[in-house]
Formats: structure tokens, C-alpha cells, sequence
């Protein structure tokens, strides 16, 4: 069987918006064995869109990054077989210099002066590059319901973005909650990650909202599934969001510095504001 490799690396929300390029890959080549080298964001909530994986941080990735990748190439059990490697980055990085020597097609599907949503614009620079014919599909996240007990209904919030330029304002946030809830008894869920426990703390100082849950670091599968069981979902220009968005869930991100034309999460269900 035949291999292509896909390397694509990025943050949650680049990898949720490149997803229906990943499709493309998957059924236009269904024959194909299809490798990724990419992220565990990927691994856990997208694994039907490969046949095998290789962590980007992999001792074997570092070498693709130097003259020692056609070594490389050559040592991997699987890349070893690879005709074609799809890179997910600009034309002219570093990884696509070196991968340029060795005898394999290099094909750059990336983002550049991009001027409409990102995941569109990768779509069709996939196909483009590709040259195939494949409608456009947005993947759906593997789901699991959570250990913990989650009394319904319930909405969800996440205050945090991992950059506190990206938040909006607690103040902010907590109106929009209390608006969109309106006459409705719902229970309240709020996620933190890592890097937003101290905006998620700030939040909860003003929230003291009865029947509220702290969940800090669920599982990314997890969270796909409170999304899809959701009556709302408030939150930030962040990876959540973007989960959130390929979820159907309704709900309001707030954009404060980045762009929503380009950035806002996939879907129509996401009010942007």
C-alpha cells in the first residue's frame, strides 16, 4: 500500500480549523496509507483521519529539521515507504528546505496573506495543491462522557484563552451568562486549562453563581462531549472554542484582538462578538 505523510503542527484551534484539509487527505486517498506527524490534539479527538501517527516531538521529527532527514526517512518503519509528504507549513521554512532535498513530492498547503476564514482558505489550497475533487466535510470530534457527574442542563464557560490579550473582560463575560441564560435554570460548568487557571480564578471571584463546577484539565475528548450535551458555551478566541464550534453547540466567543473573519471558530452556531 501506498504512504503519504502529513505533517502539521499548531495549537488546538489551528488544528480543529485544519481538519477538513485533513479529510481532503483522508478520503481522496482512501487507498492510501495515511501517516501523520503532528500533535496529540489530533491523536485523541481525530484518530479516524489517519492510519498511523508519529508525535511531532518525536527524536525522529528533529532530524527531518536538519541534513539528517533523508537518515531519517530512510530509518522510520513507516516513512521509510512514503512517495508523497504533505506539509501543512509556509513555503520557504525550514522543514520544507530540507524535505525539498530528498526524493519525495513536497506539496505546501499554508497560511499566507490569507484574506477569508483560514479553514476555508486551507481547504481549498489542499485541493488546489492536490488536484482533486472532494467536498467539503467538517470532521466531528471523538467524544467521552466524563467520569465526574454533570447535573443537566448546564452551560459551559471558559474564561481563559491562554493569552490574556485574547479575554475579554470578566465583567463582560458574566453579563453575557446571566443574558443568555434569562429566565432559564441552567447548572454552570467552567473549564481552565494550564495556561488560563489565573484568568479562570479572576472569573470565579466575581461569578458566585449557585450550582457552578470547576472542571480544571478534562480531557480533550471529554470536553467535546460536555460541548455536544451543552445547552450554551460562552468563552474566548480559544481552542476551546473552536471545539466548541465544531460541537453544534450555540453559543457567544468574544474576539479582542485577533480577527474573526480569519479566526472565528467552524460552524454557524457560534455567535462572535
Amino acid at each position: 500500500m501506498k504512504t503519504i505523510i502529513v505533517y502539521i503542527s499548531g495549537a488546538l484551534g489551528d488544528i480543529i480549523l485544519s481538519t477538513p484539509a485533513l479529510s481532503v487527505i483522508r478520503y481522496a486517498f482512501i487507498d492510501y496509507h495515511i501517516h501523520i506527524i503532528g500533535t496529540s490534539y489530533l491523536y485523541e479527538l481525530y484518530p479516524y483521519l489517519f492510519d498511523s501517527f508519529t508525535n511531532i516531538n518525536s527524536r525522529f521529527v528533529a532530524k527531518l529539521f536538519s541534513d539528517e532527514a533523508m537518515c531519517a526517512i530512510k530509518e522510520h518503519s513507516i516513512w521509510k515507504d512514503a512517495e508523497t509528504i504533505i506539509i501543512f507549513e509556509r513555503s520557504g521554512s525550514n522543514l520544507s528546505q530540507y524535505i525539498k532535498k530528498l526524493n519525495l513530492i513536497v506539496i505546501n498547503a499554508s497560511f499566507k496573506d490569507c484574506k477569508f476564514h483560514y479553514s476555508n482558505f486551507l481547504y481549498f489550497e489542499t485541493i488546489r495543491a492536490l488536484k482533486v475533487s472532494c467536498q467539503l466535510n467538517i470532521p466531528y470530534p471523538v467524544s467521552t462522557k466524563p467520569d465526574i457527574y454533570v447535573e443537566k442542563p448546564f452551560a459551559i464557560i471558559h474564561p481563559g484563552s491562554g493569552s490574556k490579550k485574547k479575554n475579554a473582560s470578566c465583567e463582560i463575560i458574566k453579563k453575557e451568562c446571566i443574558q443568555k441564560q434569562g429566565v432559564q435554570k441552567w447548572n454552570w460548568i467552567v473549564l481552565s486549562g494550564e495556561s488560563d487557571i489565573e484568568s479562570v480564578n479572576s472569573f470565579l471571584r466575581i461569578w458566585k453563581m449557585p450550582k457552578t463546577k470547576h472542571i480544571h484539565l478534562p480531557k480533550l475528548t471529554e470536553i467535546a462531549w460536555l460541548m455536544s450535551n451543552a445547552e450554551y458555551y460562552i468563552g474566548n478566541d480559544s481552542g476551546i472554542s473552536h471545539l466548541a464550534g465544531v460541537s453544534g453547540v450555540q453559543g457567544t466567543v468574544f474576539f479582542v484582538t485577533t480577527d474573526p473573519v480569519i479566526w472565528k471558530p467552524i460552524g454557524e452556531s457560534i455567535l462572535v462578538k
